[in-house]
């Protein structure tokens, strides 16, 4: 293992990374909530997707399902992924991503703030699979965090960018910094039969 690290007593090999980025998360509230709502609600999903993933080690978690693909727009990770034995890197926009066939879960950790059209891709997350975690910033005050362009987000401009019901969601804040707080999402099941009336 070239960058092993330890969670729940298991020792996972991580992508490389040079600032830090996943050793400074990977104990946050946020991360083992999502990766506990994966186990828990998606422990039969043979395939995973993680959407902007950047450095993060979620995906490489959850190693129960047989495929698992990590995408993000910056191809310059590509090389912190390589040696990842189990997932798959694609680089590319998430909005121009097409697998053929859906994956039974759809990650998306911190993502959705930094995108303009906040809607078009959760929509876009829905068409890649049949269930979806999404998080995101919640109320946290525009211009505290560089390159968030939706903050603030509030729980009602959340559920907005939804085309369907939400089956759950969470509120929980930053262990160090109480005043940055996040909100998860959660599709367990995304078909057109879901949409609601607006």
């Amino acid at each position: 293992m070239k960058n092993p690290a330890t969670f729940s007593g298991r020792t996972f090999d991580l992508p490389l990374e040079t600032n830090n980025y996943w050793q400074r998360r990977a104990h946050h509230d946020l991360y083992r909530l999502t990766v506990a709502l994966a186990h828990g609600l998606f422990s039969d999903a043979k395939s995973i997707i993680d959407v902007g993933c950047y450095t993060s080690g979620l995906i490489v978690e959850l190693d129960w399902a047989t495929r698992r693909v990590a995408s993000d727009i910056n191809p310059n990770i590509s090389e912190a992924w390589a040696h990842v034995e189990g997932v798959d890197f694609v680089p590319g926009d998430a909005f121009k991503l097409d697998f053929g066939e859906p994956f039974d879960l759809v990650l998306s950790n911190q993502t959705v703030e930094h995108v303009e059209d906040a809607r078009g891709f959760v929509e876009k997350l829905l068409s890649l699979g049949r269930g979806l975690i999404i998080s995101t910033t919640y109320e946290t005050a525009h211009g505290r965090i560089e390159g968030h362009i939706q903050d603030p987000i509030s729980l009602d401009k959340f559920k907005s960018w939804f085309p369907c019901e939400l089956d759950s969601y969470a509120i929980c804040y930053h262990p160090t910094a109480r005043d940055i707080g996040h909100i998860i999402g959660v599709v367990k099941q995304s078909h057109p039969n879901r949409d609601k009336v607006r």
